[in-house]
């Protein structure tokens, strides 16, 4: 049998980790849809894991995975991406525009 203060440091981490996989989900930082419904539901079975082992488990075997903590990493990680390819998408589309516009502004007008 495990330490308490084990099951309980491990009950934390499932707890922090799916709510930040909820946080993600939540606000997107440019995600695509698939990607939030996943870190949402990732966030569900981390919490609902969480739930169960605080409550409802009695004793016997604890399943102990490593994807607690490297789920949110890679969330994190994945955001970080999608926002930063916004962005530099973002930054070609107005740089096309400005050189539009300085065409525009080239061109002799009739009159």
């Amino acid at each position: 049998m495990l330490p308490v203060s084990i099951v309980l440091a491990y009950v934390a981490l499932l707890v922090l980790s799916g709510l930040t996989m909820f946080v993600l989900a939540g606000v997107g930082f440019r995600q695509g849809v698939g990607a939030r419904v996943i870190e949402a539901l990732l966030g569900a079975g981390l919490l609902a894991y969480a739930v169960y082992l605080l409550f409802i488990f009695e004793g016997g075997k604890i399943t102990f995975s490593f994807w607690v903590l490297l789920g949110p990493i890679l969330g994190i990680i994945s955001a970080v991406r999608a926002r930063r390819g916004a962005q530099v998408q973002q930054e070609q589309l107005a740089a096309t525009f400005a050189a539009e516009a300085r065409d525009r502004e080239r061109q002799p007008t009739d009159g």
